[in-house]
């Protein structure tokens, strides 16, 4: 677990209003169980990591695991930060498929 003391990489979240040095410190002490495997887990993992958190991954495979690198990418970091959302209690739940969607070029 990163201590609040030497989260030299939480710098920015600490000016963000919404989160500050409180925020940052219950990310450091939380540890977040991450569903997602795949690039888009580990992406989502690298955010998470960078944000001060215990990770544990808890997925085998999923439908995620085909995604291409840069849909890997936003699925990962979406997913992060709906994790941080819940650990700080900020903001409101959004849905990452509904989000890709309406990102993506209609075919």
């Amino acid at each position: 677990m990163t201590t609040y003391r030497s989260a030299p990489l939480q710098t920015r979240h600490r000016l963000v209003y919404e989160i500050g040095d409180e925020g940052v410190a219950r990310l450091c002490a939380s540890e977040a169980a991450l569903s997602l495997s795949g690039a888009a887990g580990a992406w989502a993992e690298e955010y998470l990591r960078r944000a001060g958190m215990s990770v544990v991954r808890t997925a085998e495979a999923s439908e995620h695991d085909s995604l291409g690198g840069a849909e890997a990418a936003l699925r990962g970091a979406f997913e992060a930060v709906e994790i941080i959302k819940r650990t700080l209690g900020l903001g409101t739940p959004g849905n990452a498929e509904e989000a890709l969607r309406e990102a993506s070029p209609e075919e």
